[in-house]
């Protein structure tokens, strides 16, 4: 049972939920390992999507890992099965990452469980209704103030009275890998990871014949070029290669070889998707190409650098003026691409990559495109 003093709480039992999607699984890592450093003596269960489990399951943060699947139908009701299996399980307190307040509020009455924090994306104002129903809400659209990662530690900092900040971080993993993989490190010149397959949203997408423009002039610098991507993915990654002409060495991997291949590579180029979180956490140099999504996901590394051209943009999700956005019924056919990602053209992410090889960025973690182009920032660099 918890226990309540003037200045903290202890905490028996915790459980701690993020079923969205890697990236946010991975950004949340930080704020649970600090949770752990504020509760070290309580039992805590972790609830993720399964292909996550590898990043986070590290018996020294938490102590129990549940699979919670992405559901693709009849999503509230499964939803709601999961917050009554739980209702048994007597948890002292909840802590939802990433989810609405919507969500939260429903978990909470149906689950008897107390949440303590409600961390909400929803920019429209839902999240003030909802206040009554958590214990501790983060006020409106204050995850664009800062980072995700660094938002869902104020939570855990606020709520524990405690000043201390980690790291997102990976579950230690094998770094043994296939025999080819191994030998494709071995070739001489920067290894460079490449990947275009974005969100299942399509808002994270970039043309693929821009995509492909861009492996020709990477290729030509001498960078071998690698794309280590979910099954589900190849069919794309092919057509890219084909495209391109270039002889990409394409791996469909295990989340395990995915970690070891980002470990050892020189730079990674990706659109806002889990592969640029994953590289980041792992302190491998990143260039990630984002549209909407620039501010408050770019890579949390001193090594980590997001371009992209759009301006005043939260998500799309909440623009009403955007041209991408899904609401008011307007849905995307597949291969849709977001004009903010259109924009940003190959020549210039080949500069940013280059740069990215030279010296990496310490400083600055992300900037926007005033123009699309060759032309670079005033950062003085070609």
């Amino acid at each position: 049972h918890r226990k309540k003093s003037k200045e903290v709480y202890m905490l028996g039992d915790i459980v701690i939920i993020n079923n969205r999607h890697m990236g946010d699984v991975l950004m949340a890592s930080a704020a649970v390992r600090l949770l752990r450093s504020c509760c070290p003596h309580a039992r805590m269960t972790l609830m993720v999507p399964p292909a996550t489990i590898p990043l986070v399951n590290d018996p020294a943060l938490v102590d129990e890992v549940v699979a919670v699947p992405s559901y693709s139908s009849f999503r509230s009701f499964h939803k709601t099965l999961d917050a009554l299996r739980l209702r048994f399980r007597h948890y002292d307190a909840c802590f939802y990452f990433g989810e609405s307040a919507t969500n939260a509020k429903r978990f909470q009455w149906l689950s008897g469980i107390p949440v303590r924090v409600c961390a909400s994306l929803d920019l429209n104002g839902s999240l003030n209704k909802a206040a009554p129903f958590c214990t501790d809400v983060v006020p409106t659209g204050s995850v664009w103030t800062g980072h995700v990662v660094d938002w869902f530690q104020d939570i855990v900092r606020g709520y524990f009275h405690s000043s201390g900040k980690e790291q997102p971080s990976i579950a230690p993993l094998p770094d043994a890998l296939p025999p080819a993989v191994e030998n494709f490190f071995q070739r001489p010149g920067p290894h460079v990871g490449v990947c275009f397959h974005g969100s299942s949203t399509g808002l994270s997408s970039w043309p693929e014949s821009t995509a492909a423009a861009l492996v020709k002039r990477l290729s030509s610098a001498g960078c071998q070029l690698f794309m280590a991507y979910p099954p589900y993915d190849m069919e794309k990654a092919l057509r890219i290669r084909e495209a391109s002409g270039v002889p990409i060495f394409i791996h469909g991997t295990s989340m395990a070889e995915c970690v070891s291949m980002l470990r050892k590579a020189d730079l990674l180029v990706s659109v806002d998707t889990g592969q640029v979180h994953i590289a980041a956490a792992l302190g491998t140099p990143v260039l990630s190409l984002a549209g909407s999504t620039l501010t408050g996901t770019y890579p949390y590394s001193n090594k980590g650098l997001a371009i992209g051209c759009a301006r005043n943009c939260y998500d799309c999700a909440f623009i009403s003026r955007c041209s991408s956005n899904r609401k008011h019924g307007k849905r995307h056919a597949a291969g849709y691409v977001p004009p903010c990602m259109a924009a940003i053209d190959a020549e210039t992410v080949y500069r940013y990559a280059l740069r990215q090889l030279e010296t990496p960025y310490s400083n600055t973690r992300y900037q926007l495109l005033e123009t699309s182009g060759p032309r670079m920032e005033e950062d003085g660099h070609p």
